[in-house]
């Protein structure tokens, strides 16, 4: 949901993971939109180990590459979709692009560069894109994105456009999306308000979605509530969910789903989960209230994820007696 990217520069070469107080589990946990900010430090020790970002600064303490690694070597696999992202920095913008292994040039989605357009706060006001296919629109149809800030620079509203000016909905049907942000600057609701402050249903029949998230950006929970402030289905049927039973790494164990009524979700009521040991997603299972098996309407029980150098390359799938489904 909040990826708040900002921005790029000299290539330093993957020498970088070398540097002790570099190395995260975690880049970016800026929900603000204003300086990348990472958590979860690991020790050389954990870092052999764990996957993780390894992030790189310039004199004035920018953030200028930030480079994934699976099982000790660059990867793809990182939250950015490619093993490097890079930041270069000018008076008026700031831009964003990305590396392969090697570090040359890619894309992601077809994205070349984000171009992040600096306003009078100093922090960017315009977002616009360079794309492969020369278009510089999105694949969600959109080619800029509008932001305002409060007092603090924090980003409160955000509005994406096509190429005639038009507005095009973001990925909860909401022409613009507000924001507010709590005493860690984590957000508290993304929802769509009209130009006078009062809250209007977006295209998938609710208002907002709200969360509370820990100090480390970690998802508590999370529901969608209409403009009369009750629950509200979304897309994936549930209206509230909550993560439980966190491990050292904020990793949850249990995550639990409501419907409307803020009763237990059929066809399923929780998720159980397990990690490997560079703390990716091992396995999912679905159970309902009563804590016996339950079936995902996709025809499965139980997923286990099978990673490669540009992660998932498998899922494979099993009923409640542990009988293969299919894999994909």
């Amino acid at each position: 949901m909040m990826k708040f990217l900002f921005l790029l520069c000299a290539l330093l070469g993957t020498a970088v993971h070398a540097q002790q107080g570099n190395t995260y589990l975690k880049w970016n946990i800026d929900h603000t939109q204003r300086t990348p900010r990472p958590a979860y430090p690991l020790t050389t020790e954990q870092a052999a180990i764990i996957d993780h970002y390894s992030l790189a600064y310039d004199p004035q303490g920018r953030l200028t590459q930030v480079t994934f690694f699976h099982e000790g070597q660059p990867s793809p696999a990182g939250d950015f979709g490619a093993a490097i992202l890079t930041f270069a920095y000018a008076a008026d913008k700031t831009v964003e692009a990305y590396q392969d292994v090697g570090g040359e040039p890619v894309a992601v989605n077809g994205v070349l560069r984000k171009i992040y357009h600096h306003g009078p706060s100093g922090f960017w006001d315009r977002l616009t894109f360079e794309t492969e296919d020369g278009t510089d629109m999105t694949g969600d149809g959109y080619s800029e994105v509008h932001v305002t800030r409060d007092s603090e620079g924090r980003v409160v509203t955000e509005t994406r456009f096509d190429k005639n000016g038009n507005i095009v909905p973001e990925h909860n049907g909401f022409d613009r999306a507000s924001f507010a942000y709590d005493a860690n600057d984590m957000a508290l609701y993304r929802r769509f308000e009209n130009a006078d402050g009062t809250l209007k249903n977006g295209r998938l029949g609710y208002a907002g979605v709200f969360f509370e998230f820990d100090q480390y950006g970690n998802f508590l929970n999370e529901e969608a509530r209409d403009t009369s402030g009750s629950l509200a289905p979304m897309s994936a049927g549930f209206s509230r969910i909550e993560w439980r039973d966190f491990n050292s790494f904020g990793k949850p164990a249990r995550v639990n789903y409501f419907d409307a009524e803020s009763r237990p979700y059929a066809p399923y009521a929780f998720s159980t989960r397990t990690y490997t040991q560079t703390m990716q997603r091992d396995s999912v299972a679905y159970f309902d209230q009563h804590s016996l098996p339950a079936m995902h309407p996709a025809g499965f029980h139980r997923v286990e994820y099978h990673y490669g150098e540009g992660g998932v390359i498998e899922r494979k799938l099993f009923d409640a007696d542990g009988i293969p489904v299919t894999s994909r």
